[in-house]
């Protein structure tokens, strides 16, 4: 049986969207370096029970979030509204063309667009949907190329597939 090939940023995308789908855009160009943490069974903490100060048991507790971030570089566009052009700080900020972009949030009142990162080679793909994700962003400029650091926190369970 031949080894499984391995997931690199070469056959990665991680994707933007707001809760209908109209809006979305691919993140991106980078060097592959997205992090997301604080995936676990269940999705929810566990709360240490005890008897007598001696170790119980771990009962379910809240749901977990997860932090998620990557570092994008920046095309030569306007940050926003670049002329009927997606860009980047427009899906972060809900401005410009994503003005009238829907929040995933199941409140519906916070904007937290859903990320899903995509992976497929030879025939094989998998997933991993964050539905609600606050973002924010962080500014650098270099030498090499300026760049977007992107962050943030995914309040809704994620999707694995």
């Amino acid at each position: 049986m031949a080894a499984a090939g391995k997931w690199t940023s070469k056959n990665t995308t991680v994707t933007i969207a707001d809760s209908t789908g109209v809006y979305s855009m691919t993140v991106g160009p980078g060097e592959g370096n997205l992090t997301i943490s604080g995936i676990m069974e269940d999705n929810s903490e566990a709360i240490q029970t005890m008897d007598r100060g001696v170790h119980d048991g771990l009962i379910e507790g809240a749901d977990v979030t997860q932090e998620v971030s990557i570092s994008v570089m920046l095309r030569e566009l306007a940050l926003t509204n670049a002329g009927g052009q997606t860009a980047i700080l427009d899906a972060i900020r809900k401005t410009g063309a994503w003005a009238s972009a829907t929040t995933c949030d199941p409140a519906g009142i916070v904007w937290a667009p859903k990320l899903t990162v995509s992976m497929s080679r030879g025939g094989t793909t998998a997933s991993i949907v964050l539905p609600a994700v606050r973002v924010t962003a962080e500014f650098a400029e270099s030498m090499e190329g300026h760049t977007l650091s992107i962050s943030g926190t995914n309040y809704v369970a994620p999707v694995y597939a």
